[in-house]
């Protein structure tokens, strides 16, 4: 594809017009009294939402240089809203008033370089400031507003809090359609795993379809079940035990699950295969949890590679066992329980030593189905639309309390951010020339998110800004009540991580924009036409 250079001033412009264009969409959802955006689609009905990172997914540009600018915008957005929730929005309006102002600077005559600095070194001072700031999460009550005002409802709120409650909030929760027009919490006691068994014909429920044991051993492979051999040990012993049996495998020959399945359907054993959890090598970690969790020992590895070994009293036991065609869960492991405490310790040393998200997330996920269980959220609304909107919601207020329980609350409202902008005005009196520009442009900055939620809410911002940025402690502008008050006592909080989480990637992508001095684009293609489908015949009767 051809390609386009622009260089200087009409690079730099057409990516701020990208980002500044995308930011005025979404700023308008913003707050209590936030406009909702609609998305028009090719086909189908418009999309309508109050979801900033929502609206800022579909923002698209003709133009190269704008879209390039917008591209920057909707990636950061898509960050904070997977690590904080509703503080997606939040950043853009950040990022917006840095570039606006950022440009004016420039074009000015101040060096963008060293206005780069300033706004990096001032956002990591603000950065404390606001952790210095935040208080503890006390209980479900405060997770609960600051779920709901990430998710703009109140139900949402709650049962993201109830998620969060019932694992202790510390298990991992999840977010999944419900397949009916309610909304419910789904807790899941012992351990379980999204893999199913390999054939229905397991079942010993045939109207569920799914195949419940008490009492059952649990067998583990890391590898493929090649040969029925292989596994005639243990299916004797099992059978003669009268004892039930989970194989936990990555996979089962023909051979193997044809001989399963007679087996079964002669009632010689009380048996069903399960697909072993997880992907590649990501899937031997998982089968060590339930070996950890029911006392067993994973075959077909390193410490035990040969299958023929395997007998009941080398495999893990559970209270219960219920596999479906998509989930199975082990309850009742009987796993030693100053071994499995060690081996969750460990767990958390590799957490606290672990180096990106996606990592984390897994040791979590982990930790949670060995300790507190794991939930999951089941989203439900009237149409697939709703249900799709409500997902967005329900997972920016989960990921909004999650955020809260690690680190605390702080004011809602803006308030947290006037309140570290003046630590940025005293930080900028140590500094000179142009940096000390980029660190008052930053300060300057921080207020635009309260004044965005005022104007939103039909208030004039400037006088709701400087009296809140004049008082003292919590007390800020509610603009859904339209008056100041304590917004710790009002219940208008926000999560630290989130607040933090945003102003970081907000002064990341601004000084990335700002400091643009040439963009290699694709060449605007033409739009091709839309063939006619060839099924459609016109007749003089159908214009009549």
């Amino acid at each position: 594809m051809d390609k386009i250079l622009s260089l200087g001033e009409a690079a730099r412009g057409g990516l701020v017009r990208g980002a500044l264009g995308l930011a005025e969409a979404v700023a308008r959802a913003y707050g209590p009294g936030g406009r909702a955006v609609v998305i028009g689609r090719r086909y189908g009905l418009p999309e309508v939402t109050r979801s900033g990172s929502a609206a800022a997914k579909a923002v698209e540009f003709a133009d190269g240089a704008e879209e390039a600018g917008a591209a920057i915008m909707r990636a950061m957005a898509a960050e904070v809203a997977e690590g904080a929730g509703g503080s997606a929005t939040a950043a853009i309006v950040l990022a917006a008033s840095l570039l606006s102002g950022g440009m004016r600077l420039i074009e000015a005559g101040a060096d963008a370089a060293a206005l780069r600095r300033g706004v990096l070194l001032a956002s990591r001072e603000a950065a404390g400031a606001l952790r210095a700031m935040s208080r503890p999460a006390p209980g479900r009550e405060d997770i609960e507003r600051a779920a709901a005002i990430a998710a703009g409802d109140a139900s949402l709120g709650r049962l993201a809090a109830s998620a969060l409650e019932s694992v202790n909030f510390r298990g991992a929760v999840s977010v999944r359609a419900s397949g009916t027009g309610e909304s419910f919490v789904q807790h899941e006691e012992g351990m379980s795993f999204d893999r199913g068994w390999f054939s229905p014909y397991m079942s010993t429920d045939f109207t569920s379809m799914e195949a419940d044991f008490t009492d059952a051993a649990v067998f583990l492979s890391a590898k493929k079940l090649e040969r029925v051999d292989e596994l005639l040990p243990l299916l004797d012993e099992a059978a003669r035990a009268g004892v039930s049996l989970l194989v936990i495998a990555e996979e089962l020959s023909q051979d193997v699950l044809t001989s399963m399945l007679s087996n079964i359907s002669r009632k010689t054993i009380r048996l069903c295969a399960a697909k072993a959890p997880g992907y590649a090598l990501g899937r031997r970690p998982l089968l060590e949890d339930i070996a950890a969790f029911t006392g067993g020992t994973v075959f077909g590895t390193e410490l035990e590679p040969e299958l023929r070994r395997a007998s009941l009293d080398k495999c893990g036991r559970a209270s219960r066992v219920r596999v479906t065609r998509d989930n199975t869960f082990i309850y009742g492991g009987a796993g030693d329980g100053a071994a499995l405490e060690r081996y969750v310790h460990a767990l958390r040393v590799q957490l606290d030593g672990a180096k990106n998200l996606r990592e984390r997330d897994e040791l979590t996920e982990r930790i949670a189905r060995l300790t507190d269980g794991t939930a999951v959220i089941r989203v439900g609304a009237a149409s697939e639309a709703g249900r799709a909107e409500a997902t967005e919601r329900v997972t920016a207020a989960l990921a909004a309390a999650v955020s809260a329980t690690r680190g605390g609350l702080l004011p809602g409202g803006g308030v947290a951010y006037l309140r570290a902008s003046k630590r940025i005005e005293s930080f900028a009196a140590g500094l000179d020339g142009d940096g000390r520009l980029g660190v008052q442009l930053l300060a300057s900055s921080l207020a635009e998110p309260a004044a965005r939620i005022a104007a939103n809410a039909g208030f004039a911002p400037g006088p709701a800004v400087e009296k809140a940025r004049a008082s003292l402690g919590a007390i800020g502008f509610d603009a859904a009540a339209g008056r100041f008050r304590d917004m710790f006592r009002a219940g208008i909080v926000d999560p630290a991580e989130a607040l933090v989480l945003a102003l970081e990637k907000a002064a990341g992508a601004a000084a990335q924009i700002l400091t643009a001095g040439a963009a290699v684009l694709d060449r605007p293609q033409p739009r091709a036409e839309e063939p006619v489908p060839d099924n459609i015949h016109v007749t003089p009767s159908d214009l009549m």
